[in-house]
């Protein structure tokens, strides 16, 4: 009964949603963890990005390497992120992406949507490459 419950524990634990951020002048690098299934456990999440968001930072970088699971409601809340973002004139990117989730985006056809990169390094220089242009545009 011990192994039981310790296994539930351990599902339990895996099973929760958190993030990291590291952030530059213009850019929130951010490290999703876990699962995301539900709106309320993305919360944290949707407020540090909106914050980031009416600081001026307009280049995210979601980094998925250490996302295990994602569902339809998941994938929401990083559209509703996305649509937000490029409506302030920034870009949203993911990167290292899990297979499980990889194959999700395809089918859903989400993959032409989302900016994805195979790398935080290579979305940072995509970035990097944008807020280039940007300047020289102007």
């Amino acid at each position: 009964m011990e192994s039981v419950r310790n296994a539930k524990k351990k599902k339990e634990k895996i099973m929760e949603f958190s993030f990291l951020v590291a952030q530059t002048e213009s850019l929130a690098d951010y490290q999703l963890i876990g699962n995301l299934m539900d709106k309320e456990s993305a919360n944290d999440l949707v407020n540090s990005f909106e914050e980031k968001l009416n600081d001026g930072i307009t280049y995210f970088v979601f980094n998925l390497e250490e996302m295990s699971y994602l569902n339809s409601t998941g994938l929401n809340v990083l559209i509703g992120l996305l649509t937000k973002v490029r409506n302030s004139g920034g870009e949203l990117i993911i990167c290292s992406v899990p297979k499980k989730i990889n194959q999700l985006l395809l089918i859903t056809k989400l993959n032409t949507v989302f900016n994805v990169a195979i790398s935080t390094n290579e979305a940072k220089n995509i970035i990097e490459k944008e807020i280039n242009s940007n300047v020289s545009d102007n």
